[in-house]
């Protein structure tokens, strides 16, 4: 907690996360994979980010001024009345697309800026059959990722993983719940329709 310059009755939390950035990339994938820390103060109703470590290394970065942030929660709570998330299967998503994660893209990043909400929306009725439909996705996981496609591949994966040898039941769960296209969506976008499908944002890790 020292090292985070921190006043008393400060809880130092530490997450896995993994992103898509510009200027940073892991040891062994394009994604940056690190560990998080958050800075809780249970009199704040904000939680902080205060440094982070990438993975592999034992350097962490003590950054000058901590920073808000918004925390989008998924809805696989029993709390939700929804089934919980699979752990395992939602770790095995993360590791298979960063396996085959590339760098952040420009044009991504325009395509996704010009995008309607028509156009990042993934349609039913633009497709035949749910075949169809899942293999327009995994096609776009190959498309290079701004920072919001990486939530979008690693949950569409992760139903595809949860429901193998089920497309009906993997698009319906990429319907309900993960129902954009990872090069279309910009975070605002993706903040906005998520919202809508049981998603719950909040301004701490509660």
């Amino acid at each position: 907690v020292a090292h985070f310059n921190v006043g008393p009755g400060v809880q130092i939390w530490q997450l896995p996360t993994i992103e898509s950035s510009r200027p940073l990339k892991g040891q062994d994938t394009a994604w940056y994979p690190s560990t998080c820390f958050i800075a809780r103060n249970l009199e704040d109703a904000c939680d902080y980010i205060v440094g982070d470590e990438e993975a592999g290394t034992n350097t962490v970065w003590v950054w000058e001024k901590p920073m808000p942030f918004k925390f989008l929660g998924h809805p696989f709570r029993k709390s939700r009345g929804l089934a919980p998330l699979v752990e395992p299967v939602f770790r095995e998503a993360v590791d298979a697309m960063a396996t085959v994660s590339r760098k952040w893209g420009h044009v991504t990043a325009l395509k996704s800026l010009a995008a309607s909400s028509n156009r990042a929306a993934i349609s039913a009725s633009d497709f035949e059959s749910a075949e169809k439909l899942m293999e327009a996705v995994r096609r776009s996981w190959d498309k290079a990722p701004i920072c919001s496609s990486v939530a979008v591949k690693v949950w569409q994966k992760y139903f595809d993983l949860r429901n193998a040898g089920n497309p009906e039941a993997a698009a319906r769960d990429i319907l309900n719940y993960m129902p954009v296209w990872s090069d279309r969506t910009m975070p605002s976008m993706l903040t906005k329709v998520l919202t809508s499908k049981h998603w719950f944002l909040n301004n701490n890790l509660d």
